[in-house]
């Protein structure tokens, strides 16, 4: 059986295609394979060196009751610090520190609290 000019082409064509996509699936393979390996092997230790430390010193207290608990902290741009407690006998609140004198700017409460029970 003799294949005419068009089927040999075609055929050709089939086998560069075959060929290529399994390059293609390969190399891919071999991509997540190396993203599972450098994933698997711990933090990027360049990334630690480069990131910035904070300097900061305990002058004090926040002034709250015994038994609060800091819940979280966000900064607020490079001067301010909000820190969310829970606790202490008091409903949640949040307190607004200012970095540079360590002094609270504003205390925001979760619910409305009577004055005399207020730090």
């Amino acid at each position: 059986m003799k294949l005419s000019d068009d089927s040999m082409q075609s055929a050709r064509f089939l086998k560069v295609l075959v060929i290529a996509l399994g390059l293609a699936i390969v190399v891919a393979l071999g991509f997540v394979i190396y993203g599972f390996v450098r994933l698997g092997s711990g933090p990027n230790q360049d990334a630690n060196s480069t990131a910035p430390t904070l300097n900061a010193t305990v002058v004090g207290s926040l002034g709250q009751p015994a038994g609060s608990e800091i819940t979280g902290m966000v900064p607020s741009g490079n001067t301010r610090l909000a820190v969310s407690l829970s606790g202490g006998g008091l409903p949640d609140r949040i307190l607004v520190l200012d970095l540079k004198n360590g002094q609270i700017v504003t205390t925001t409460f979760a619910s409305p609290v009577p004055l005399a029970t207020v730090p």
